[in-house]
């Protein structure tokens, strides 16, 4: 890796993060700081492919200096002259909102020209058999769930197929932010989970991180959406949510509240809504 990075050595590095097969670092280079992502798990990898997907589709991101196979050396945007790096108090922000809403649907409007989109990996995949077993396993006050699921796997997936299907960011979080110094614009950064997916998976993501001002704003700028996709996601999110969650060797509390409607039967009533309609 360093010698791919050719005559700008890095003198000095210091971990700022290191988990599931990522180790990001703050190095300096000719006395500029910048940004190291070393991947050594494939799956990994596929952000340093991300990157360069955005890259030729025009998508406003964080500069790319140089990359190799398992690694990615990014311009520290912290250290920008032209971008800030987000705070918790932009969610709040109306100006960031319609800056991130135009993000957005950049992105999305951009997806519908990937020509091997159907490739790329999506997180409606992780709704398989094995990992509804895993969750019944776990949960079986949920039976009813996770059976009805299991019953109609073929179905739910031929309803997420028929979607319209484009790129989304699927990690929005105000620590993935960066916002240009006036505030008019924003971008979003770190493309591991970018993929294949539904514009409105994203709407849902970002609008409930926001204020109640933010998130009218927010969905002013980006406009409609699809309300065949609201109810099909209203089923799908709950479903990656836990299968993300049973995962970890603790159960996390951002996803109690999909845990809470498998048990009560919410997730029953969504999933039969859908898949009876």
């Amino acid at each position: 890796m360093r010698a791919a990075l050719g005559e700008r050595q890095p003198y000095s590095m210091v971990l700022l993060q290191s988990q599931d097969g990522l180790c990001v670092y703050r190095v300096w280079l000719d006395g500029e700081p910048a940004i190291l992502k070393y991947m050594s798990d494939v799956p990994e990898r596929r952000e340093i492919t991300n990157y360069a997907l955005l890259q030729s589709l025009g998508v406003p991101m964080a500069k790319v200096l140089a990359k190799g196979e398992s690694y990615l050396l990014l311009e520290d945007l912290s250290c920008s002259d032209s971008l800030r790096l987000g705070m918790r108090d932009d969610l709040a922000d109306p100006t960031v909102a319609v800056a991130l809403a135009e993000w957005y649907r950049t992105l999305h409007r951009a997806g519908t020209r990937v020509a091997a989109l159907e490739g790329l990996w999506a997180e409606s995949d992780l709704i398989s058999a094995d990992a509804l077993i895993a969750l019944r396993e776990r949960f079986p006050e949920a039976v009813m769930t996770w059976d009805y699921v299991l019953d109609h796997l073929v179905e739910l997936q031929t309803r997420v197929a028929e979607l319209s299907r484009t790129l989304t960011y699927n990690d929005f979080s105000w620590t993935n932010l960066a916002v240009s110094r006036d505030g008019r614009s924003a971008l979003m950064f770190d493309y591991g989970l970018l993929g294949r997916g539904y514009p409105y998976a994203d709407w849902r993501n970002v609008t409930l991180a926001l204020s109640v001002e933010a998130r009218e704003a927010f969905a002013s700028a980006y406009g409609s959406f699809s309300e065949r996709e609201a109810i099909t996601d209203s089923c799908v999110a709950p479903l990656v949510n836990l299968i993300c969650a049973n995962r970890l060797p603790r159960f996390p509390s951002w996803a109690d509240a999909s845990l809470r409607a498998a048990r009560d039967g919410d997730l029953y009533t969504q999933a039969s809504r859908l898949l009876e309609s």
